[in-house]
């Protein structure tokens, strides 16, 4: 439906993100994210969309849990919009899929939720009484796992690496 309105010119995403095509959304599963221009027909036309998605498919779609961002727009506008889509107001960076966009991933910080969620998971084993090899496969099996999907994306601090390594 979605591509169907910005053929129509209904909506519109951002143009020449690749040379010759027009962003108007990514989806993953049940998430979608929007690239859409900053203009109240735009946004509304959007909103009645997503509408008729969920009267077609009987699906539900849950606006308290989504958020609107504004990209280089006026703070003012991005509120009105949060009215009319009856959504949360958003800010950069945020998580979309566990990968914070807008976020510097050349900072330390930015990767502060990756150490976390690996001394999170060390912290549940190390009352367990496991054994050397138990220990071996679950940092081989569970903790490797936990940053190469954010490592697939963008290139990892060597100080992330040694923070890693110590815990």
């Amino acid at each position: 439906m979605l591509v169907e309105a910005e053929e129509l010119g209904v909506i519109e995403g951002f143009k020449d993100v690749i040379p010759g095509h027009s962003v108007s959304h990514l989806q993953f599963a049940d998430d979608i994210i929007l690239f859409l221009r900053a203009d109240e027909d735009v946004v509304r036309n959007t909103k009645y969309i997503l509408c008729c998605f969920e009267i077609f498919s009987g699906l539900s779609i849950n606006f308290r849990k989504s958020f609107l961002v504004g990209f280089d727009t006026e703070e003012e506008f991005v509120f009105r919009m949060d009215v009319v889509c009856k959504c949360k107001f958003g800010d950069l960076p945020f998580n979309y899929l566990g990968i914070p966009l807008g976020a510097d991933p050349r900072k330390i910080s930015s990767w502060d939720g990756i150490v976390k969620r690996v001394e999170r998971k060390l912290t549940g084993w190390k009352s367990r009484s496991l054994s050397w090899a138990d220990r071996v496969v679950l940092i081989n099996a569970v903790l490797s796992s936990l940053p190469i999907y954010f490592m697939s994306i963008f290139q990892v601090p060597i100080a992330v690496i040694k923070k890693i390594d110590k815990i």
